[in-house]
């Protein structure tokens, strides 16, 4: 489906000739627009406010596309209003007050939800206020199973700390409301659209959801737009935009981060009614760059982008495995013990992770820098989630480890590098695939590993590339897997209660036949501060960014 394109104008108050000259204007230039959304006080506070839209109408003028408003914001803008429309009515040609509250759904599936007036205050009451139960009945509405957001939120009010964590504050004093904040936290809108505080505002998009904690969710826009008529250019009242209703994206493409994301302004608890029953979470995303001084940040959009590659990467195809991981046609084996848990030190929701080292987060999968590590760009592969070993691993967490392989070995072929990966299954209960870049030859690596290994009794034996290690392991799980720059791969069967060098690869590339750094064989005798590591993972994420595949060439937000 095409974009629909939308207006979206600030308080028009009374001001109806200049509001409809300017948007045929922009109708007519750059659409065609489906619609005009209008916040704020669309008539006149003043006691002539009905007068003067009856001399509009009399002048039976033409209203070149459908345009949509929301209710009084002030007793003197009562009158202009018929007398019982709290629900809604047509004022005139495609002229159509929206109601006191509710969501409208248009043909083309966009989901608008809308709370008219001003809040209530200090007991004052009316039409053009709301009261606390009109903001419940919206927030219901997110109770619903499997309620997924709304594609626009229309208020009048501004939402209260706006502000917080935006890059940049609103550019003039504004007021902002409790009631609304919590209502853009339950309904989750795409765009937010406010008005009534003459004040442009083009807020940095934040996450509708938290990092390390909820299933990752689509962003919000906020904009508050300046009243109609305003003399300064820069507080701009009229908006376009482009949308395609969220009930017609991909999970994929709806929850897509810009750039510049920030964290939600409003507390958690402004969401105020709980939902009957919580989902379980089902993947985490953290924003790494948000780490950056003045950034925003990356985001978690799955296997995309310039290290796309699925399944079939350079370092190997696996063949298409069960639900359970094993290949078809034979009996399933016994898993390695799943004991993840809060204690685990490499799943992303853990408490335990130093989330200072990620470089970037897809979907199943992130990217960090190892602890103590052997060169600066020491990299680490690992699933989001507990995984013991990459044989056991299901399609889409597969796809995305082979993903990251194939952009790390363009990253450090940019530098005039190769790299090798390699894994210890072995007293390790998580997957960690380590890549490592090197100057030297494949062949000269694989001669180095195969000698080192042979002198402390491990013997490397080849895999063919499209194979599995299911059959050469034997009753036993345990093994460690060596990838090599040229698509060769080696490993070694650890019988169980059997021994093997947990630095054996440390080991191996820290000697003088490869990288000669003795003194950074073990993780442990590499001594960095958090400062010094931050600061690391902030130049290597920027090197990075061009290969990272959680972010696509064409990104245009």
């Amino acid at each position: 489906m095409s974009n629909l394109k939308v207006l979206v104008c600030g308080d028009v108050q009374g001001k109806f000739d200049q509001f409809l000259t300017r948007i045929k204007k922009v109708h007519s230039k750059n659409g065609p627009f489906q619609m005009v959304l209008c916040v704020g006080s669309f008539f006149a506070k003043s006691i002539d406010a009905k007068k003067q839209w009856d001399d509009f109408v009399a002048q039976k003028p033409e209203v070149p596309l459908p345009v949509y408003i929301l209710g009084p914001n002030s007793p003197l803008e009562i009158a202009a209003f018929p007398g019982d429309s709290t629900n809604g009515c047509e004022l005139y040609g495609d002229i159509t007050y929206l109601g006191q509250k509710g969501v409208l759904t248009t043909s083309e599936g966009l989901q608008i939800a809308y709370l008219s007036g001003a809040e209530s205050r200090s007991g004052q009451t009316g039409p053009h206020t709301y009261r606390q139960e009109d903001v419940d009945s919206l927030v219901a509405r997110s109770l619903v199973k499997d309620f997924a957001g709304v594609d626009v939120l229309l208020t009048s009010d501004w939402p209260r700390n706006i502000e917080q964590f935006a890059p940049a504050p609103p550019p003039s004093p504004w007021n902002g409301c409790a009631s609304v904040a919590r209502l853009a936290r339950s309904l989750k809108p795409r765009y937010h659209f406010a008005g009534s505080c003459n004040v442009f505002y083009e807020r940095a998009p934040y996450r509708n959801h938290q990092v390390l904690v909820g299933s990752q969710c689509h962003v919000t826009r906020f904009l508050g737009l300046g009243r109609v008529g305003n003399p300064d250019p820069k507080n701009r009242w009229i908006y376009a935009f482009q949308i395609v209703p969220m009930s017609r994206l991909s999970k994929v493409e709806l929850h897509k981060q810009p750039d510049v994301t920030t964290e939600c302004p409003y507390l958690q608890e402004q969401a105020g009614l709980k939902p009957a029953a919580e989902e379980p979470t089902l993947q985490y995303f953290f924003d790494p760059r948000s780490l950056e001084r003045g950034r925003g940040g990356a985001a978690a959009r799955g296997n995309r982008g310039r290290g796309r590659g699925g399944r079939g990467g350079q370092f190997g195809h696996q063949p298409e495995r069960r639900p359970g991981g094993d290949l078809p046609g034979q009996p399933p084996r016994k898993r390695p013990v799943d004991d993840r848990g809060p204690d685990c030190w490499f799943c992303l929701g853990s408490p335990k992770v130093e989330k200072h080292l990620v470089i970037t987060v897809a979907n199943q999968t992130y990217l960090a820098l190892a602890k103590g590590p052997l060169v600066d760009d020491h990299f680490l592969v690992l699933p989001i989630h507990h995984h013991a070993d990459s044989q056991h691993l299901p399609p889409d967490v597969l796809g995305e480890v082979e993903a990251y392989k194939q952009a790390i070995v363009a990253y450090f072929k940019g530098r005039g590098k190769t790299c090798v990966f390699f894994e210890r299954n072995f007293r390790s209960r998580h997957l960690q695939l380590q890549a490592i870049p090197l100057r030297h030859d494949a062949s000269e690596v694989e001669r180095v590993f195969v000698a080192q290994g042979k002198a402390r009794g491990i013997t490397l034996k080849p895999v063919d590339k499209g194979e599995t290690l299911d059959g050469h392991l034997g009753d036993s799980d345990q093994f460690f897997l060596l990838e090599l720059a040229n698509g060769r791969r080696l490993f070694h069967s650890i019988r169980q209660g059997g021994h093997f060098p947990l630095q054996f690869a440390r080991e191996v590339l820290a000697s003088s036949d490869l990288l000669d750094l003795p003194r950074r064989v073990h993780w442990k005798d590499v001594e960095m501060t958090a400062a010094e590591e931050t600061d690391l993972a902030g130049k290597v994420r920027r090197q990075f960014a061009p290969f990272d595949i959680t972010l696509d060439d064409d990104e245009d937000d």
